[in-house]
């Protein structure tokens, strides 16, 4: 029990998950304002050092502001002595980063660049534009009142000696904003963490605890599979839907144990006759009868019921492979129109139908991938049980379309209305000598391959057996 409750408490358990992203909520605030400090540290240094770069590459070359704009992401202006803007370039990024200023600060926030220059007065006046007149190359960054815009300048003298380049970029501080208020979050996190953790505690507890009944009551299940008892949970969220799911489980686990307990009680019947024959037959030649003819006639008894024996086991076990799904045996392409007029043919050899006229014909090219051996088993099935019923002939053909289906039909005297839903079941048989598990394996071969088997009346008169496999 106390390894079992060590168990409980580890990283895959959704009531550790639950918890973990109870308190993971909690903190993130301070994990912002953690983050903001390290993008907040390098937004100076980037926007001074492009305003730099823009305005000596601007001065040097007045005729490319554009291109030089564009690049630095900045706000270009020729500017002469008396402080007339003679030219302005503005590529400054407006987009996405300016939008996300005004979602968070709102209408009454920080201001624009625009705002704040018109702030600052004269061009011809600015410290940075009377250094560069006098032919010294300058940058510096402030910030607004309330430090929510961060404001790069730098300005740079041209060749003519009567112009300057004024370069200018900002930011809007939206983190540093919530960076400034790291002290008040992080008293507001010593309060929300323990709610955090009790929330989290509930949150996982509300969700592993019916799990947790139904883990308990399928277990009682598997103990008592017999009494159909259903799990019972009296939810009708997710969990509930999760019960109705695992009672049609166990409702399909429990028809499939019954069908294999009535399927042994078969084979036991089945088997109880030729074991019978062969106790008979033994029995009788311990008299050490002298009658040549008894001694052979006994003998023949005992190979026959032997040789009924071996198929029963054989086909026995063949289907249940192909009823787990033939998952160890290799699969390969197929030419089924060829497969299915081989069959037709070695059957058509058979001295036992001799009277009997076989004929395969075929529309399209028909391949699919699969076991070729199963495949022809199934096959042989249902001609030979075909032929068993014919009066005179079975026509086998094969057509291709998305799937491909193999048709097989007889002359016989078909098949009862009432018969038909049990034909492909287990020792279900009107053949006298059929051991019953033909039709059953033809089907469970079909669904082996995502396939069906059905039967139904033929157009004139006899059966007609379909298996439909898919290309």
């Amino acid at each position: 029990m106390k390894r079992r409750e060590r168990g409980r408490w580890t990283l895959r358990s959704l009531r550790v998950r639950a918890f973990i992203v109870a308190v993971l909520v909690a903190v993130l605030p301070l994990l912002m304002v953690a983050a903001a400090s390290i993008i907040e540290s390098g937004v100076g240094d980037r926007l001074q050092s492009s305003v730099d770069a823009a305005a000596h590459e601007a001065a040097a070359a007045p005729d490319q502001l554009d291109a030089i704009a564009l690049r630095w992401g900045v706000r270009l202006r020729v500017v002469d002595r008396e402080g007339a803007v003679r030219a302005i370039v503005d590529h400054r990024d407006t987009g996405a980063t300016a939008a996300f200023g005004d979602v968070f600060f709102g209408p009454d926030g920080a201001p624009t660049l625009d705002e704040y220059d018109a702030t600052l007065g004269p061009l011809a006046a600015r410290r940075e534009v009377m250094h560069a007149l006098a032919g010294e190359a300058t940058s510096e960054c402030a910030a607004s009142t309330g430090g929510r815009l961060l404001v790069c300048t730098a300005a740079a003298p041209i060749r003519d000696g009567e112009t300057i380049v004024h370069a200018q970029d900002g930011s809007r501080r939206a983190i540093r904003a919530l960076y400034d208020l790291r002290y008040q979050l992080l008293k507001l996190t010593l309060i929300t963490v323990p709610c955090a953790l009790a929330l989290g505690w509930w949150l996982g507890w509300r969700m592993v605890r019916p799990i947790e009944r139904l883990r308990s009551q399928a277990l009682v299940q598997v103990d008592r599979l017999s009494r159909g008892t259903p799990l019972e949970l009296g939810r009708r969220d997710e969990f509930g839907e999760l019960a109705l799911a695992l009672n049609r489980l166990i409702a399909e686990v429990r028809g499939h144990a019954q069908a294999h307990e009535a399927a042994l009680a078969d084979l036991a019947h089945e088997l109880k006759n030729p074991v019978a024959a062969i106790r008979a037959a033994a029995e009788a030649l311990q008299d050490r009868s002298d009658d040549p003819e008894r001694t052979r006639k006994l003998a023949g008894v005992i190979e026959d019921a032997g040789g009924r024996l071996d198929r029963l086991v054989h086909q026995f076990l063949e289907l249940a492979r192909a009823e787990a799904g033939l998952g160890g045996e290799a699969r390969e392409p197929i030419d089924l129109v060829a497969l299915a007029c081989g069959v037709v043919a070695s059957t058509r050899a058979d001295p036992r139908w001799a009277s009997i006229t076989f004929t395969c014909t075929e529309s399209g090219e028909a391949s699919m991938t699969g076991v070729s051996a199963r495949i022809e088993t199934a096959l042989r099935n249902l001609v030979d049980n075909a032929a068993s019923f014919a009066q005179s002939k079975v026509d086998v053909r094969v057509v291709a379309g998305d799937t491909v289906t193999i048709e097989v039909t007889d002359d016989g005297p078909g098949i009862a209305a009432d018969e038909l839903p049990r034909v492909f079941d287990r020792f279900h048989s009107k053949r006298q000598h059929g051991t019953g598990l033909g039709l059953a394996l033809v089907r469970a071969i079909a669904e082996a391959h995502d396939g069906t088997a059905s039967v139904g009346q033929g157009p004139e008169r006899g059966s007609t057996f379909v298996l439909e496999l898919p290309r």
